[in-house]
């Protein structure tokens, strides 16, 4: 099997976690070679690696690892451009002495911002170029590269509100993480619907369910936008209800992706007395919730969820979720050995921590 060398986004367990859980829904023959905070070494089955990273939230590029002695150039002069992402020196030989025996003129272009092109300027580059990846001791050329204009397009929606959409990438992990693969994928707190809209792109049928009646109407504006605009073949419901009482308004999903509410928008750190009384009312939430998604959810579906961290004056504020999971049934469902959830997903000013988990009956 071709080996490839996947460039990790901010979030490097994430990213990690989101290739691995999206590889084996798909029962996809892989093998993880290594790994560091910055990228990470595949070796699996040839893949359409333009379509695999348009359907990751977490990967910045695809290389496909290559043999020096393999390369042949057509012309004698070639642009090229190097992201090195921790190479020792024989990386960087083994493309200069390919130069050397091809008897080609290399044009370096160097990235514009310290080792390794943005992917935005790689785009860019590679349309007269060739990138290479150095990493340790592998040789690398770019093959696929995520296209932050395709988000940037799918985040002009008729209907958005910052203060309650999730981003594409975090919802594209969500669904990766749950591994569903063309089923039935539900989300309970579908918002205005961006977890729905990437699941459907990548061809499973969704429902989504929120107790705001304008933001179901405002969610189905958006999808049929996005049916106008970019098409889909999959199928989607919005139902109107709580989903503290699912058992009554879906049956036999497949996997769950979601970001539950999240407790009121914070113009500034509470108090942590304020924060532990908005931790109580979430955790009631949270637990009427799971008790009836064990109802609905198929017994070998997988929950990917966002639990909540408030941020105070005075340190941190969580939930016993563990104390919620034993009593609801659910179990943390750790696929990948060497990196256990929950994982943590937060910027510096955030005013919530997301913790994610993906769980199992």
């Amino acid at each position: 099997m071709p080996s490839y060398l996947f460039i990790l986004g901010r979030d490097y367990k994430l990213s990690l976690l989101e290739i691995v859980a999206y590889l084996k829904a798909r029962k996809i023959k892989h093998r993880l070679r290594e790994y560091s905070e910055k990228v990470a070494v595949f070796s699996l089955d040839n893949l359409d690696m333009k379509k695999l990273i348009k359907n990751l939230g977490g990967c910045l590029k695809i290389a496909k690892v290559i043999d020096p002695d393999s390369i042949l150039f057509t012309k004698n002069k070639v642009r090229y451009a190097i992201s090195d992402y921790g190479s020792n020196f024989n990386s960087l030989k083994k493309l200069k002495d390919v130069f050397k025996r091809e008897k080609v003129k290399g044009i370096l272009k160097k990235a514009a911002r310290k080792k390794q092109m943005m992917p935005s300027e790689s785009i860019k580059f590679m349309k007269k170029g060739t990138e290479f990846v150095l990493f340790k001791d592998y040789l690398a050329r770019v093959v696929a590269v995520f296209d932050p204009k395709e988000h940037e397009g799918r985040d002009r929606k008729p209907k958005y509100d910052f203060k309650k959409v999730i981003s594409i990438r975090l919802a594209k992990i969500l669904i990766n993480l749950s591994q569903i693969n063309k089923g039935l994928l539900l989300d309970p707190f579908c918002g205005y619907g961006t977890v729905l809209q990437e699941a459907l792109l990548m061809n499973s049928n969704v429902i989504g369910v929120d107790i705001d009646r304008d933001v179901i109407r405002d969610a189905e504006t958006n999808l049929r936008w996005l049916k106008r605009k970019y098409g889909f073949k999959g199928h989607y419901k919005l139902i109107r209800g709580d989903s503290t009482k699912l058992r009554f308004l879906v049956k036999n999903v497949d996997s769950v992706a979601t970001e539950p509410y999240l407790g009121p928008f914070w113009k500034q750190l509470p108090s942590k007395e304020r924060a532990k009384e908005v931790m109580d009312g979430l955790e009631e939430l949270y637990f009427e919730f799971l008790k009836e998604l064990r109802i609905v959810l198929k017994k070998e579906g997988k929950v990917a969820i966002i639990v909540p961290k408030i941020r105070t004056k005075n340190g941190v504020v969580g939930m016993n979720f563990k104390r919620i999971l034993a009593k609801t049934g659910f179990k943390v469902d750790n696929f990948f050995n060497k990196i256990s959830f929950p994982v943590l997903y937060a910027n510096t000013n955030d005013r919530i921590e997301r913790e994610i988990y993906v769980l199992r009956q």
